[in-house]
């Protein structure tokens, strides 16, 4: 609280010392009242000058300093927000690229899982990439399941991030790293620039990424836990009842949390 008003409480008291510099004057010398002679008045606006041209003095160091604080916390926040915004810029162009390079890729993962031809190069181009990568996440992980019941969760998705992992890790840590920069900066409302950041991806892009982290389960895996823990990126997970939103939702949330 101090911090915030700490300019007017300067003012107060400089203003406060000049009341009392004057008082203390008129205290001392007016025994005779007030003085008619040029002199007096003359060792009187001395005395003032000296007392009002020290305070000015500090003041003028005081706003000075203030224009500057204020100049150069602007200059980082505009540093930050124009290489926050570049790296987005960055994640998004990611997001193209798997899409325009390897969504054909996926097309036979399909066709072994669902005994068909799901992609055909005349719809191909109208599919997304993530909720394609998901459904096959989504199929081998029930398929583990139903094999064995002994199974867990890291056994569910643990074959699917070995094959897939190389498509998707640099896109990964794209997203991460662009937490972590938010994070390391000593700047106002960081919640703001992460809302970006998650607005940006889709649901089935937040569901790949909640999955890695429990894959990784490792210091990489911790440390993307807290992040995400922190800036609440998987919010969304359960808060829409007609829609699980995981493939096993309790014991997928349970994993997650015992990382």
């Amino acid at each position: 609280m101090l911090k915030r008003y700490w300019v007017e409480i300067l003012l107060t008291i400089s203003v406060g010392i000049c009341g009392w510099s004057i008082f203390s004057y008129y205290n001392t010398f007016s025994s005779n009242g007030i003085s008619t002679k040029t002199t007096n008045w003359g060792e009187f606006g001395d005395y003032l000058g000296g007392v009002l041209g020290t305070i000015f003095s500090f003041l003028s160091v005081v706003l000075i300093y203030i224009t500057y604080k204020s100049q150069s916390k602007g200059f980082q926040l505009q540093q930050f927000e124009t290489t926050f915004f570049n790296l987005l810029q960055v994640y998004r162009l990611s997001v193209e690229r798997l899409h325009e390079r390897r969504l054909h890729d996926l097309s036979n993962e399909y066709d072994r899982l669902i005994g068909a031809s799901y992609y055909s190069p005349s719809n191909l181009e109208s599919k997304d990439f993530f909720d394609a990568l998901y459904f096959v996440l989504d199929k081998r992980y029930k398929k583990v399941l139903e094999e064995s019941h002994e199974s867990g969760v890291y056994e569910g998705i643990d074959s699917f991030f070995k094959d897939y992992y190389y498509m998707i890790g640099h896109y990964i840590r794209n997203f991460i790293s662009i937490i972590e920069f938010v994070d390391k900066h000593k700047i106002e409302n960081k919640e703001f620039y992460i809302s970006i950041l998650r607005d940006a991806a889709t649901i089935d892009e937040l569901r790949l990424i909640f999955y890695a982290t429990i894959w990784k389960k490792s210091e990489d895996g911790k440390r993307w836990k807290n992040m995400q823990e922190t800036y609440k990126i998987f919010d969304f997970i359960g808060n829409d009842k007609n829609d699980k939103k995981l493939i096993n939702t309790k014991d997928d949330l349970k994993a997650y949390y015992e990382i």
